[in-house]
């Protein structure tokens, strides 16, 4: 017996196509509890935080666009390209002689 068969009879994550393995969703499931957990402690602090007849200090559009969305968009256009790096195998500079 190969050792891919042996590999892919004993690893319950699934390998590559097909459906996947009950560990992966449930890190999934997890991920998404872990999620909405933070979510909402920051959303109940937020409201407990705040002035009396203030809106919630997490939870307001001037917090979810200027504190959050603005930031976090330069980290994720610096994932584009260095997922681009990856995908094409890194950089190379054959143009420049």
């Amino acid at each position: 017996m190969s050792t891919a068969a042996v590999a892919s009879k004993s690893s319950p994550v699934s390998s590559g196509g097909g459906k996947p393995g009950r560990l992966t969703i449930a890190q999934e499931l997890g991920l998404v509890v872990v999620v909405l957990l933070l979510g909402s402690i920051l959303a109940i602090y937020g409201w407990r935080d705040a002035a009396p007849g203030r809106p919630n200090t997490f939870l307001n559009f001037d917090n979810l666009i200027d504190g959050i969305a603005t930031p976090m968009s330069y980290y994720a256009i610096m994932a584009v390209g260095v997922t681009i790096v990856i995908i094409t195998g890194g950089s190379t500079y054959r143009w420049a002689r």
